[in-house]
């Protein structure tokens, strides 16, 4: 009977510290991010979007699925609540903040890009125009 206990209690401990730990974030934007492998979220005065991952390297892979699935896939589906957050910039970093990607997200940025599906896309290229790599928990301007 203790050896359970002790193991549902480890189950429960381990569960409450992968929860996302969110600062200053509309409370509209909290559900999106979930299920996205982060730590922690923070948005600060100037709408810049300070996530950090679970993961010890953010690959181009990795961004770029967040940015088009996580981030555009918002913007698409209910583009007044995207705008309401007054997002500048979200910058995606590795579990220590050394290293990772920064996407200008101001404006109608994902409806430039397009949504998945259209013929011709080549969605990388047009993420990587408006990214900037972070360099030892630095992100470019």
């Amino acid at each position: 009977m203790k050896k359970r206990l002790a193991c549902l209690l480890a189950g429960i401990c381990t569960l409450a510290s992968a929860e996302l730990v969110v600062k200053n974030l509309p409370p509209s934007l909290e559900r999106p991010l979930q299920g996205n492998g982060l730590l922690a979220a923070e948005m600060d005065a100037q709408g810049v979007l300070h996530l950090r991952s679970k993961k010890a390297t953010i690959s181009e892979l990795d961004y770029n699925n967040f940015v088009m699935h996580g981030l555009c896939s918002e913007q698409w589906r209910d583009p007044a609540r995207f705008a309401a957050w007054n997002l500048g910039k979200v910058e995606l970093l590795a579990v220590d903040g050394q290293q990772g990607y920064a996407f200008d997200a101001s404006g109608d940025v994902c409806e430039q890009l397009g949504r998945f599906g259209q013929p011709g896309q080549n969605y990388r290229k047009r993420v990587a125009e408006r990214t900037t790599v972070c360099q030892q928990g630095q992100c470019g301007k």
